[in-house]
């Protein structure tokens, strides 16, 4: 009985790493400079008009807290930028390719807190 307690310990600390490792915090593991900057420059050129030139929110929501209404794992952003929401965020899978879509997602997760509109969604950490 003990020997299987410890194995559902060791699958639960496994499953909650490798979701720590997906989430906002650690995202430097998983990218390059490269690629935040190249999703740099198509933040700039394409969504401040909706989440201002920080991130910070206007239009759009903020995407600098620690509020998310789908998620904060590189996965849920590529899902929303890829298929858009209906809320009014637009669909970018025509625009973009696959790769640009990472690049973006992986900028969003780098971007330090900045006050800006109010919080919107379930807090993650």
């Amino acid at each position: 009985m003990i020997q299987k307690n410890i194995f559902f310990v060791l699958i639960t600390m496994i499953l909650v790493s490798c979701k720590e490792y997906h989430n906002k915090g650690n995202i430097n593991r998983i990218s390059n400079n490269k690629e935040i900057k190249a999703g740099a420059i198509l933040f700039q050129s394409t969504c401040v008009k909706c989440h201002n030139t920080d991130g910070s929110g206007g239009e759009g929501p903020n995407l600098t807290d620690s509020y998310w209404m789908n998620g904060n794992s590189v996965d849920d952003v590529i899902k929303v930028i890829r298929l858009g929401m209906s809320n009014g965020m637009p669909a970018y899978k025509l625009k973009f390719n696959s790769e640009e879509i990472r690049n973006v997602a992986l900028y969003i997760l780098t971007l330090p807190y900045n006050v800006g509109k109010r919080p919107q969604g379930v807090e993650l950490k």
